[in-house]
């Protein structure tokens, strides 16, 4: 009788811990495909800034070419 219940013990105690694992590991890949998703939108929003930003940079004012006169 005692053995029987060593066994069963034994089989609840594998079980528990296998589904331990289990679980842990599906929290681990849910987590690894939100930061997937994550970095795929910040990606997607920073090329839709660049393109909608205004240039930072001060525009250089264009200054007339002076040609020079050809000398006599």
């Amino acid at each position: 009788m005692s053995k029987l219940l060593s066994a069963v013990f034994a089989a609840v105690f594998a079980a528990v811990t296998a589904s331990a694992f289990v679980a842990t590991s599906a929290v681990a890949q849910e987590k690894k495909e939100e930061q997937k998703m994550e970095k795929k939108s910040t990606e997607k929003k920073s090329t839709t800034k660049k393109s909608t930003k205004k240039s930072t940079h001060a525009k250089k004012e264009k200054q007339p070419v002076k040609k020079e006169e050809p000398k006599k």
